[in-house]
């Protein structure tokens, strides 16, 4: 039992309690695959991310958030860019 209770602290627990930050618990990181399809077809249109959030009743980061995951997903063939405050994948 302490032989398992070490290995998952050398593995997991890298850092002491409350000695962890975590980014963006604000905000929402789960979407149905409906709704990445969805999300993602109206970015490939050219809609803006705000426009996408009202549709989905959501915060703009959390939009900016998937589309960006997605985008870093996608094997190099497409990559987010941020040039001048608008966001774009190339």
């Amino acid at each position: 039992m302490k032989q398992s209770i070490a290995l998952i602290e050398k593995n997991y627990m890298q850092r002491e309690r409350d000695q962890t930050y975590f980014a963006n618990e604000d905000l929402r990181h789960d979407w149905s695959l409906r709704e990445v399809e969805e999300i993602e077809n109206l970015w490939k249109e050219g809609k803006h991310i705000t426009k996408i959030a009202k549709l989905f009743d959501c915060d703009p980061d959390e939009v900016f958030l998937l589309i960006f995951d997605r985008a870093r997903h996608t094997k190099g063939k497409e990559k987010v860019m941020l040039n001048f405050g608008q966001l774009f994948m190339k």
